[in-house]
């Protein structure tokens, strides 16, 4: 097993920066995926909501045509 290192070149430690400066790209485009996504849920929801109360307020004006 490979001792552990007691000083970190400074290329080392760019190449850890590079690294983690990608991960916090990649953790950005991916919330910013997640917004886009609960905005398109919530219009989703919003809209279903609209249309089963124009249906229900349909059904109930047929029902009252003919009763």
């Amino acid at each position: 097993m490979e001792a552990m290192r007691t000083r970190w070149p400074d290329e080392r430690l760019d190449d850890l920066k590079e690294s983690v400066d990608g991960v916090k790209r990649a953790v950005e485009r991916l919330d910013g995926r997640v917004d886009d996504l609960q905005h398109a849920m919530v219009i989703g929801f919003i809209s279903l909501g609209t249309m089963m109360f124009g249906g229900f307020a349909a059904l109930i004006t047929l029902f009252a045509q003919f009763h």
